[in-house]
């Protein structure tokens, strides 16, 4: 593989005749085009090699030589300033670069990268997680003594104890993929800032975003402490009971279990001559803490799920609130599709409910479950306009399509979503 710039950035340098490099502030970045990325730049195809650039500001920083030409850049980050390396650190990097990007790595690599600046480290990281196939033990490079932290002054602050020192996570973890940190800090800053909208929003995330890592990639300490965290959150919003259970358990491991089976329900029905109803029926329910999930098959062809949850009066302002409209991920599968539709609930009789109406799908299947916590008016916003437009067209009742209309209200004014569900629900 091509020894290749690991950082957006590069800052041509001029080798000097001896051992130290002057270094000036830059002003030709990425060869004058500082919004382009010089990972993709087609000057770095081949030629180059890797190497430790010694300046005379005091320390190496990560560049790159082409020889032959006599050029040679540092690499920058995002504040242009030279990656800092140690030799032997850009040493392991050039030798993993000439196996790029399957390896292997060995113990003794891992643990000189550990050694070298969180940028560093950083970069090696991102780059295998996107063109490669790291083995987990390649991301503990990353600084999760930041994340153990952070996760457990956030449980703590659950309690009521006072906010500690801001502790930033910046990007250094979204190689890890399903951006759970930006959750995190968000959750941090609701906190800080007692506002319960952004604190709902940001649990919510935050126990999605754990059921889509790899939790492989994440510390021991790390895991235990997010599960901690989760467990905390149920007694906060009871609408996460189910989600942030199922992430804890991920979390630790602890899923002898295996993951929570779908309501199944089949579509075949006897004859009509095995039966005195005159609408046949096959009904399932289960329990998806705090809510009520049921499927129906009709003889008629269709299925209706049901979602519901009690909710005392005095919840009532909150989940307004903190939800504006609180709709709920279903995913509907079958024996040729799986389908994610979102079912608004209304308020009712002490409870949260919300039914769709299908068309049974081909098969002698259907199948249903939640897909994931529930969202509200700002998650909303963020939705595709077909799904949107299929949650709609789902739903049988003036009551179901009023409550989209009260969403759409929600949405800012010009959002293109309102159009979408005036049209839909009119």
């Amino acid at each position: 593989m091509p020894h290749q710039p690991l950082s957006r950035w590069v800052v041509p340098v001029r080798l000097s005749a001896g051992d130290i490099t002057r270094w000036e502030p830059p002003g030709d970045v990425n060869y004058g085009d500082e919004r382009a990325d010089a990972r993709t730049l087609p000057s770095f195809a081949a030629g180059w090699h890797r190497r430790a650039i010694a300046l005379d500001i005091g320390y190496s920083s990560l560049g790159l030589v082409r020889d032959a030409a006599g050029e040679a850049v540092i690499e920058a980050d995002n504040l242009a300033l030279p990656v800092r390396v140690t030799e032997r650190g850009a040493g392991v990097i050039s030798d993993m670069e000439d196996h790029w990007p399957d390896g292997p790595f060995s113990a003794d690599d891992l643990a000189a990268l550990a050694d070298e600046e969180v940028e560093v480290r950083h970069l090696v990281v991102a780059r295998l997680a996107v063109e490669g196939h790291p083995p987990p033990a390649l991301f503990r490079l990353l600084p999760w003594d930041l994340v153990d932290r952070l996760a457990d002054q956030v449980t703590a602050m659950l309690s009521g104890a006072a906010p500690g020192q801001v502790i930033a996570l910046r990007h250094w973890f979204v190689p890890v993929g399903s951006r759970f940190t930006a959750a995190l800090e968000q959750l941090d800053e609701g906190l800080r800032g007692q506002n319960p909208a952004i604190m709902r929003v940001a649990a919510t995330a935050l126990c999605a975003r754990l059921l889509q890592v790899d939790a492989s990639r994440l510390p021991t300490p790390t895991r235990q402490a997010l599960a901690r965290l989760v467990t905390a959150l149920r007694s906060v919003n009871g609408f996460l009971e189910f989600t942030a259970a199922r992430a804890a358990r991920r979390l630790t491991g602890d899923g002898d279990a295996g993951e929570p089976q779908p309501l199944h329900v089949g579509t075949r029905f006897p004859s009509a001559a095995d039966t005195q109803e005159e609408i046949r029926t096959q009904s399932r329910d289960m329990l998806r803490e705090p809510f009520t999930l049921r499927l129906t098959v009709s003889g008629t062809g269709r299925a209706a799920i049901t979602v519901s949850a009690r909710l005392p009066d005095n919840r009532l302002p909150w989940v307004t609130g903190a939800y504006g409209v609180m709709l709920v991920p279903v995913r509907v599968t079958a024996a040729a599709s799986s389908t994610r539709y979102l079912l608004p609930l209304g308020y009712s009789d002490g409870e949260v409910a919300g039914r769709l109406n299908l068309a049974v799908p081909l098969g002698d299947f259907v199948e249903a479950d939640l897909d994931g916590p529930p969202i509200g008016a700002v998650e909303a916003s963020l939705l595709n306009v077909t799904e949107v437009e299929r949650s709609i067209r789902a739903l049988r009742t003036r009551s179901g399509r009023e409550l989209w209309r009260q969403l759409a209200a929600l949405l800012p004014q010009a959002h293109p979503l309102r159009a979408v569900i005036d049209r839909e629900a009119g």
